[in-house]
């Protein structure tokens, strides 16, 4: 797949391969890291070139909360910061942030199956559920993860 913001990353040591969700301020890629030993994914958020510029001029403090968090805390339930850097596209530059891990893939696993199964339940009813997607998956602090619902 040939995409336009491929050949902007540095080095070209990041391969982007899909784009993950788009927002009103910034779009999420999958990237591979092709000087890794072992093939590795990461998620890079690229800014809008509006939003980098509201960065620069001090009005948007995104990366300075992630650096923040990343340097004073260790807890593994909010995002660090493996990285961020910039890159020059046809409409400006566009601030880049990449954070240290995605959710770990066990746990994605439980979240996808508990997701089918409630959309197995919504089925029996006869209700045909189609906006399935990230935003519409509620998370509740502090409830157990049901270990029953794993995928294989």
């Amino acid at each position: 797949m040939s995409l336009p913001i491929a050949n902007m990353f540095p080095e070209e040591q990041l391969t982007l391969s899909a784009e993950e969700g788009r927002g009103q301020f910034s779009s999420t890629w999958l990237a591979s890291d092709s000087l890794a030993e072992t093939l590795r994914y990461h998620a890079i958020k690229i800014l809008t070139a509006h939003v980098t510029k509201g960065h620069h001029d001090g009005g948007l403090l995104e990366l300075e909360a992630i650096q923040t968090i990343t340097e004073s805390t260790k807890t593994p339930l909010l995002p660090h910061l493996h990285d961020h850097f910039e890159i020059d596209g046809p409409h400006g530059r566009h601030l880049c942030v990449q954070p240290s891990k995605l959710l770990d893939p066990p746990k994605v696993k439980i979240i996808i199956a508990q997701v089918v199964q409630a959309l197995v339940q919504l089925h029996a009813a006869n209700i045909i559920y189609t906006d399935v997607n990230p935003d519409n998956v509620l998370f509740l602090e502090g409830t157990a993860v049901r270990q029953n619902a794993t995928l294989q």
